[in-house]
Formats: structure tokens, C-alpha cells, sequence
């Protein structure tokens, strides 16, 4: 019986009883070879012409590029795009090097399979399963770098980082980092880049739920505070709300039980005034009278007995005639006055109300 051939290394595997004086020599060539190639070679499969290339294993266990461990794949030409390496179909590791020209990926792949793709430069670790090639390593437990991953290849570039400066991208360069800044800061963007800016400027206003102020807040409360502590609020509102001990402090705004009140031509910034309570006190109002007229009617007999009086001079005999004169009774003021009214107490006069504190920042 003759010999046959094992399915992923191409060994030789004599039948019994046959290659008598000679096995040793087959034997030999499986291990010095076949076995020695597919735990330790190192074989140079070449693209020789701009397209994908095709390794094959045939049944002999001599030397063959396909049966290596690592495989330095290389280009006589520039490849021009990403170009497949297709290897046989079998169960087998391999450690792939891309040492082609022409700055192309290439992939590592079975007839019919997806395969892996493996930069320009760079080396992988794939497992051909026996029907495609697949990742071999997913998890590294631990890795020390020799030098910092550079930002092509998914690093910084750098062996540290400034603590609690923030990384900004800056293409395949070195990232660029901005510093925190002063308490409160926030990325600002300009339209280009970011800084360390001012979130919230100093002596901004805001209503707040709690008596506790938040960090970088105080209570409008009218609390004299310092100057110093709190110089960037001085700066903006200085001695506005109060002077505070003159020197060194200064007092906040106090809006407990207040309400605010756009400043302007009528009212000033800090000005204060108005009651929360409206005051009806007890008084009276006066009635002037300009003057006024009555008029009384009076008749006149044409024909009587000359007193002009418009009586007749007969014995119970009255006559009216129509002619009617006015006479004026002269004017005056009546005197009217109109009782008091109103109570001197207080009674609330305010609309419906939330309570909130407000705060400043500092």
C-alpha cells in the first residue's frame, strides 16, 4: 500500500510494511521539514503581480511556503489596493507580516471565507479554522509597551499625561491638552478649537430650591463677605449692595422677602423701597358747591287792580295769566361733607406668591 499525506501539514504517513530501508528517510523529512516548518518556519510568500495571491499544499511533505508558521509576505510590484492571501483550507496558525509595497492592506483569507485584514506594516496572530481565518487573540491580560502607541495606531504618542488636563485630538499629531483653569471653568469652543473658559460668570443671579447654596454659589441674603475670598463677585458688584466693614468685606445682595425690579430711569441698580402690606388709613372727603340758582314762577294780571301782583281784587277770585318772570334766588355753598371711612390697619396686598432663595456666583 502506498503511502498517503495527512490533511493539514502534509505529512507523509507510510503504510505498513512499505519504504523498507528507506523510511528513515521519510521519516527524517516529516520531522526535519514538514513538522519543523509548521511549528517554527518562517516562509516569504510574494505578490509578483498586482493581484491577489494564492497559496496551495500539495501531498509532499518537502518544503512548502503554505505549510510555515510565520508568513513575511512580500510584493515584487506596488500594489496599487487591498489584495487577499488566500490560503489553504485547513486548521492551522499562522503569524502574518505585511511587507508589501505600495502602503496596501492585505487580506488573509480561505477561498471562502471573509478573512482578517492586516495593515500595511504590521503583524497579526490568525487561526485558519478550516473554513476561514479568524482573529487568534481577542485578550492580552496584561501589556507593557517598549515605546508610546502612537495616535496612527489608536495612542497618545505620549509616556504620560498631565493629571486633569483634558486630551484634545490633533489629527495623527501629538494630542494637545487644556488645563482646568480657575475654579468653575468649562471647555469654551471658539469655533476652531477649545480653552479652559468661564462657565458661568461671576455675579450671575439665579433662584435656587434650597437655603443651601451649591459650590461656587452664596446666598443672596445680604451676608458681608470677603473680599478677597470672593474677589472676582467684588469685582463686578463692588460696594453696589453694601460696603460691608469698609476695608474688607462687602455685603451681597438681599433678596429675602423681595421681589426684583428692573433697573432703570425710574428705579437704580440696588435701590430698594415698596411694602408688602398696603396701608388704608381713616379720612375724609369734602363737597364744594360752586353756587347755584332756583327758579320761582310768577303771574301778572294784565287788567287787575294795578298791584301788579297777578291777583284779581275780586272776592276769592284768583286769576293766573301765562306770563311767567324768574327770579333769582341768590347763590351758596350747601356745606356737604362725607363721613369717614377706611380702617389704620395693615391688610396684605400681594399676588400669588412661590417662595425661592435666590443665589450669586461667586
Amino acid at each position: 500500500m502506498a503511502s498517503n499525506y495527512s490533511t493539514n501539514l502534509k505529512i507523509e504517513l507510510i503504510a505498513s510494511g512499505e519504504q523498507a530501508g528507506t523510511w528513515g528517510t521519510t521519516t527524517n523529512t516529516n520531522l526535519g521539514t514538514a513538522l519543523e516548518e509548521a511549528i517554527v518556519g518562517y516562509g516569504n510568500p510574494d505578490f509578483t503581480s498586482d493581484a491577489d495571491l494564492t497559496l496551495t499544499l500539495s501531498n509532499s511533505n518537502a518544503t512548502q511556503v503554505a505549510r510555515n508558521l510565520v508568513l513575511n509576505v512580500t510584493s515584487s510590484t506596488s500594489l496599487t489596493a487591498t489584495r487577499n492571501l488566500v490560503v489553504p483550507t485547513i486548521e492551522k496558525p499562522y503569524v502574518v507580516q505585511n511587507n508589501t509595497t505600495g502602503g496596501q492592506s492585505i487580506v488573509v483569507k480561505t477561498s471562502g471565507g471573509a478573512g482578517v485584514t492586516v495593515p500595511n506594516g504590521k503583524s497579526t496572530v490568525v487561526y485558519a479554522d478550516g473554513t476561514d481565518v479568524v482573529s487568534q487573540i481577542d485578550h492580552i491580560p496584561s501589556l507593557t509597551l517598549a515605546s508610546a502607541l502612537p495616535v496612527a495606531s489608536g495612542g497618545t504618542g505620549l509616556a504620560t499625561l498631565t493629571a486633569n488636563n483634558v486630551i484634545l485630538g490633533n489629527g495623527t499629531s501629538t494630542p494637545q491638552f487644556v488645563a482646568p483653569g480657575t475654579t468653575g471653568n468649562v471647555l469654551v469652543s471658539d469655533g476652531t478649537t477649545w480653552t479652559s473658559g468661564v462657565g458661568v460668570p461671576s455675579g450671575s443671579l439665579f433662584m435656587w430650591p434650597t437655603a443651601a447654596a451649591p459650590t461656587g454659589y452664596l446666598l443672596c441674603d445680604g451676608t458681608a463677605v470677603s473680599r478677597s475670598t470672593y474677589a472676582a463677585l467684588f469685582a463686578v458688584v463692588g460696594t453696589t449692595f453694601g460696603v460691608g466693614d469698609g476695608s474688607t468685606t462687602f455685603n451681597l445682595p438681599d433678596y429675602r422677602d423681595r421681589m426684583p425690579i428692573g433697573a432703570g430711569t425710574t428705579y437704580s441698580a440696588a435701590s430698594t423701597g415698596g411694602s408688602k402690606d398696603a396701608i388704608v388709613v381713616s379720612h375724609t372727603h369734602s363737597v364744594t358747591d360752586s353756587g347755584h340758582n332756583h327758579t320761582i314762577p310768577q303771574g301778572f294780571n294784565n287788567g287787575g287792580d294795578g298791584y301788579g301782583d297777578g291777583l284779581s281784587d275780586t272776592p276769592n277770585a284768583y286769576t293766573f295769566v301765562s306770563t311767567v318772570n324768574t327770579i333769582n334766588s341768590g347763590t351758596s355753598t350747601t356745606g356737604i361733607s362725607i363721613a369717614s371711612a377706611g380702617s389704620s390697619g395693615t391688610n396684605a396686598n400681594l399676588p400669588p406668591y412661590l417662595g425661592i432663595y435666590f443665589i450669586i456666583k461667586t
